[in-house]
């Protein structure tokens, strides 16, 4: 009596083809996920933008409470941008620049997975660049591409 069963070769086979499978999952998993975060990064930055219109309204120095002095953050005084702040950098995000003045803004914001960085201003221009694209903000009165 002969007992039927797969070869060693059969086996290999599944063993491959199950391993080709879960790297597919995996590749296409890890883009998932930064599309995911850098989606969230958008819309933090977008609440940049209704903050500092408030901000505006509300204070007699304009845009100058959006920023930090040193124009590499926003102002942490601010519970609502500390948050955002917060968010972004722990989607793996971070603030590029952030330079204001009474009248004008100009914020960029590195995606994550370096996929380039997204732009805001008082203009209410909103864009996304590549990474090789030159630094926008250069002053509170530069405009977004």
């Amino acid at each position: 009596m002969q007992i039927k069963g797969f070869t060693l070769i059969e086996l290999l086979l599944v063993i491959a083809i199950f391993m080709t499978l879960i790297a597919i999952v995996v590749i296409f998993g890890k883009s998932a996920v930064v599309k995911g975060k850098n989606t969230n990064i958008a819309s933090d930055v977008a609440e940049i933008k209704k903050i500092a219109q408030r901000i505006y309204l509300e204070n007699t120095n304009g845009y100058t409470n959006l920023c930090t002095y040193e124009g590499d953050s926003l102002n942490s005084a601010n519970p609502d941008l500390a948050t955002l702040q917060e968010d972004i950098e722990d989607l793996g995000g971070s603030i590029r620049k952030c330079l204001a003045n009474e009248e004008s803004y100009c914020v960029t914001v590195n995606l994550t997975g370096n996929r380039g960085f997204l732009c805001i201003d008082d203009e209410g221009k909103f864009s996304a660049l590549l990474p090789s694209d030159p630094e926008p903000c250069t002053s509170a009165e530069a405009v977004c591409p």
